[in-house]
């Protein structure tokens, strides 16, 4: 485990300081495969709770000024999306595809890890397809990652929107939350 670990933080710097040095706006691509946290069925019984639901089993959104995501409305087999741009500066995070419910945060389809500082594009390989079959709405939105390597909406915090620039999706308790709403056609 410390090997992968060690080699893991290896190509890491070596991507950053390939991209720093270059002179050029070059993109980071993440290096470290998703890793989606997935609740086993007692799990999801349990987020159905009136805990859950009033939204005290999630975490507040925490702030990370000069963060954003941008997303391009797309074509694709509704396997994977491309996220044009993503923006961090409180650490390592996630890029989170969700579908675009607008009465409640929507159903995670997919989650791609993202380095703090401008990564992109990021592809995120959906765990779950896009579950239509023509034009679809979906949002990406951002998280921390709470230290563990591993997406898991529960305990990875969305990212405030600090400027509140589209004003259309806040969390389950409230927060406006960084993220960007877009189309998606499945070709």
């Amino acid at each position: 485990m410390k090997k992968t670990t060690t080699l893991l933080a290896l190509a890491a710097g070596t991507a950053l300081l390939t991209a720093c040095g270059s002179g050029a706006d070059t993109p980071i691509a993440p290096v470290a495969a998703p890793q989606v946290a997935v609740p086993s069925s007692a799990g999801q019984a349990a987020d159905t709770s009136s805990a859950a639901a009033s939204g005290a089993g999630r975490l507040a959104a925490v702030p990370d000024p000069g963060a954003s995501v941008e997303v391009d409305d797309q074509t694709g087999d509704g396997r994977t999306v491309v996220v044009r741009e993503v923006r961090l500066s409180g650490g390592p995070g996630w890029v989170v595809i969700r579908t675009d419910d607008d009465d409640d945060d929507g159903r995670v389809l997919g989650a791609a890890p993202v380095q703090s500082g401008r990564s992109g594009p990021v592809t995120v390989t959906l765990t779950e397809p896009v579950p239509g079959s023509g034009d679809d709405d979906l949002t990406a939105v951002l998280h921390l990652d709470d230290g563990d390597g591993v997406f898991d909406e529960r305990t990875d915090p969305a990212v405030l929107d600090e400027d509140d620039d589209d004003g259309d999706r806040d969390d389950a308790r409230g927060d406006d939350v960084e993220d960007d709403d877009f189309d998606y056609r499945i070709a």
